[in-house]
This record gives structure tokens, C-alpha cells and sequence, in this order.
């Protein structure tokens, strides 16, 4: 029964949270602003785990891979948070 009343908790504290803060644009710029920061902090932390991992060539294209598909991201982004502020206005 705990479960049960937690799992109607968090659909319900969901539903308020979308209902009331989706709308604001402040809201969408700070889930927005959350979200580059933890890929930002993922992508440190993986930088510094991998280098001790793998051997130099290997860590070199797969770095390369994942920093041209960061850059591509960090470029969309903006875009993404001005649609996503236009479709929900």
C-alpha cells in the first residue's frame, strides 16, 4: 500500500508541476539550463574516465566522435528551447 500511495504522489506532484510551470517561459529556460549542465558535467566526468581506460588511439576517435556530436547538440539546442517556446504559447 506504500507504493501505491507514493506512486499516486509523484503522478500527482507531476501533474501540478507540468500544469502550473510548463506555460512559463522561465521555467522551459531553466529545465533547458539543467539540462546543459549535467551534460556538460557527464561529458567531464566520461572525458576523465575514459583517457585512463582506453588506449590512446581508441580514446582518440571516440572522443572525436562524441565531442563533434556534443558540439552538434550544443548548436541545436538553442533552436530547440525557441520551438519548444513557440509551440507551447
Amino acid at each position: 500500500m506504500k507504493n501505491k500511495n507514493t506512486l499516486v504522489f509523484k503522478l500527482l506532484y507531476k501533474k501540478i508541476l507540468i500544469f502550473f510551470f510548463l506555460e512559463s517561459a522561465n521555467f522551459l529556460l531553466f529545465v533547458a539550463l539543467l539540462g546543459k549542465f549535467c551534460v556538460s558535467a557527464v561529458f567531464s566526468v566520461s572525458l576523465l574516465y575514459i583517457s585512463e581506460l582506453y588506449p590512446t588511439t581508441i580514446r582518440n576517435t571516440g572522443l572525436g566522435t562524441s565531442l563533434t556530436i556534443s558540439q552538434i547538440g550544443s548548436v541545436i539546442a538553442p533552436y530547440v528551447v525557441e520551438l519548444l517556446v513557440i509551440t507551447n504559447n
